[in-house]
């Protein structure tokens, strides 16, 4: 018998989600934490802007700065695939932001890293520029395209492919260009029994009043198309947090992630076992935080806050 679904004011009781909106509540809260695993679209900026309703210099940086000068690590953890840790550390730059490449993980990073681990050494990829450079600075050679593919794939085409025997793993990241083109080689690959791994499962990403598609409906098209199920690497999978956990020397009881959406970034830091905070600058809404069931509770963030520039009163405040 299915058990009924708990509403969702009794969800939020459940897991308690704190608002942070007073300065004892923030205060609390950053004397709490040490460590600041931050997402960034969405958190830091929004698109290639300064979030609604700040400047570059009132929201990112000055917040970042404040984190720092407390004595905070700061990491930067995103599901975006496109942009290889270097181009991130330029967009940075732009924004005022000095960042050591080393600080941010990608989700095409994190990606690079399970191939290592894994032992691929060839693949075949659907990603933007960014993800070949950090797959291609791991040491695995990037292909992206099939002999006899031609411009729309008809089904002589798609029969005449000759696949390249090499290819260990079909890799799948954010692309721009993705049609029924890539659709029908990543399927024909995959039915020959070779891994499939994503980037992330993000399905849009907001710009504007609209959601703009991400990652999920590649795969999903690519899933549907060849019946294979993918890896996913990013957030939420909490062995990533895992392994950031490990490789930077955090403490876990010290430690926050402060995202814009419930199905990555909250997610995974409950996965994780650290501090989950939702901020209201991106993605998800309160309409969706008050919509959570009980099927999704895992998704509920321990707490909420308006902007990451709401910590910063509260970070200035600390004794030197």
């Amino acid at each position: 018998m299915t058990a009924p679904v708990a509403p969702p004011a009794a969800v939020a009781a459940a897991h308690a989600t704190a608002r942070l909106d007073t300065p004892d509540s923030l205060s609390a809260f950053v004397a709490a934490h040490d460590n600041f695993l931050l997402d960034c679209d969405g958190v830091l900026w929004a698109g290639s802007g300064a979030l609604p309703g700040e400047s570059a210099s009132t929201g990112a940086v000055e917040t970042l700065d404040a984190l720092r000068a407390a004595g905070k690590r700061v990491l930067f953890i995103t599901n975006n695939s496109s942009k290889s840790r270097r181009q991130y550390a330029a967009k940075f730059a732009a924004f005022g932001v000095s960042v050591d490449p080393n600080d941010i993980v990608t989700s095409g990073s994190a990606m690079a890293n399970y191939l290592k681990m894994e032992g691929i050494t060839y693949a075949y990829v659907i990603g933007e520029d960014g993800l070949i450079e950090e797959l291609e600075l791991a040491g695995v050679t990037c292909i992206r395209d099939a002999k006899g593919a031609g411009p729309l794939m008809s089904e002589s085409e798609f029969m005449a492919l000759e696949l390249d025997p090499k290819v260990q793993a079909v890799c799948v990241g954010w692309d721009r260009s993705f049609g029924f083109r890539q659709m029908s080689i990543a399927s024909a690959y995959l039915q020959q029994g070779v891994g499939f791994i994503g980037a992330n499962p993000d399905n849009a990403d907001r710009v504007g009043p609209l959601l703009f598609p991400g990652t999920g409906p590649l795969l999903a098209a690519i899933q549907s198309a060849s019946g294979a199920v993918p890896v996913i690497i990013g957030k939420p999978n909490p062995i990533l947090i895992k392994g950031i956990l490990a490789q930077f020397g955090m403490d876990q009881a010290r430690t926050a992630m402060v995202g814009d959406r419930l199905d990555t970034d909250m997610a995974f830091a409950n996965a994780g076992g650290i501090s989950s905070v939702l901020v209201m600058t991106g993605v998800s809404t309160d309409a969706d935080l008050a919509a959570l069931s009980a099927e999704r509770a895992h998704m509920a963030p321990a707490f909420v806050m308006a902007a990451l520039a709401s910590l910063r009163p509260a970070l200035t405040a600390l004794p030197n």
